[in-house]
């Protein structure tokens, strides 16, 4: 075995989002596709915070045989990454984040009140967490997507519980911790798509400027979704960064 990998999933994910990741690496990693409390069948939990979920991931790692890992974090996952940096640093060997941010932003700016709009609006008028899917998941990927990884996003986001979606939303609105990167102190790559509305590279790559030594790359023609639009890109890039 070459080390511990984990990976973290999106808002409207689960652990099984990381499917093509999984497939690459067993064998020769011991990997946690990991599902995030309220996701998988998991409980919810009593509190929904990141200090929560960072705690429970440890503990989960702890399960699993795992006292430090590479973790890969994408999108709500990529900030679940960064409290575990935080709050456990030696717990973490290598951080890749994927398609994320350090900060959600004011909770009232526009992009952020969209945001929030898009995905919680339809639930209040009535609509099903497959009406949502089925309306975001296109969006959230580059032109050249193939049909599966639109086809895999919706049928992820169609199984989250309502519950835990507005939960996770509104905890995101929380989610500050950008005075936090220059603390990080272990080998650092974020992995932008070229064609991500959600967390654009250009944002990605100011948020890699206050890390130290992290390295950034962009996917050309990847959207926010990159993990599943270019699953053999995406692999090959993990690959080399924590070899």
């Amino acid at each position: 075995m070459n080390g511990a990998l984990v990976f973290l999933h999106g808002v409207g994910g689960a652990g099984r989002i990381w499917r093509p990741q999984a497939d690459h690496f067993a064998g020769r990693h011991n990997v946690l596709a990991w599902d995030a409390p309220g996701y998988g069948g998991r409980a919810l939990g009593d509190e929904v915070s990141f200090k929560a979920m960072a705690a429970q991931l440890a503990e989960d790692m702890d399960d699993a045989g795992m006292p430090s890992a590479s973790i890969v974090g994408h999108s709500f996952g990529g900030m679940v990454a960064q409290q575990l940096v935080r709050d456990f640093p030696d717990r973490v060997q290598h951080l890749i984040l994927s398609g994320t941010s350090s900060s959600f932003g004011r909770p009232d700016g526009d992009f952020q009140q969209q945001f929030i709009a898009a995905r919680t609006k339809p639930l209040d008028e009535g609509n099903t967490m497959a009406d949502v899917a089925a309306a975001v998941a296109p969006g959230l990927v580059g032109e050249s997507a193939p049909k599966s990884a639109v086809e895999l996003a919706i049928e992820c986001m169609s199984e989250v519980p309502e519950t835990t979606y507005r939960a996770v939303i509104a905890a995101l609105t929380q989610f500050n911790l950008r005075a936090g990167l220059p603390n990080i102190a272990c080998p650092t790559l974020l992995i932008a798509g070229s064609e991500d509305t959600t967390a654009p590279a250009a944002m990605m790559e100011r948020m890699a400027g206050r890390i130290p030594g992290a390295q950034f790359i962009v996917m050309e023609g990847a959207g926010h979704l990159a993990p599943i639009e270019q699953p053999d890109r995406f692999n090959q890039i993990v690959e080399e960064f924590i070899a």
